[in-house]
């Protein structure tokens, strides 16, 4: 039997801080409480077997704050 894939779980941070010409507008960071959320819901809700992994990813613009970070518990 395969090990199964890490479970991906993604935080959108909002965009880029960065300007550009096409750059759409950007939204509000995930706060760290909505973070924390999705990290139980994909723990109870998606994951195929109780022992698979979750990998927090943060995409759309910049570094997570820190107090995004801790509720990874990282």
């Amino acid at each position: 039997m395969s090990a199964l894939r890490a479970l991906v779980v993604p935080i959108d941070l909002g965009g880029s801080p960065h300007r550009w010409a096409l750059q759409p507008p950007r939204r509000p960071s995930t706060s760290p409480s909505v973070v924390s959320a999705l990290i139980d819901h994909y723990g109870r809700e998606r994951r195929r077997t109780p022992d698979q992994t979750l990998e927090v990813a943060f995409f759309h613009g910049g570094l997570p704050t820190d107090d995004q970070l801790a509720q990874t518990g990282s």
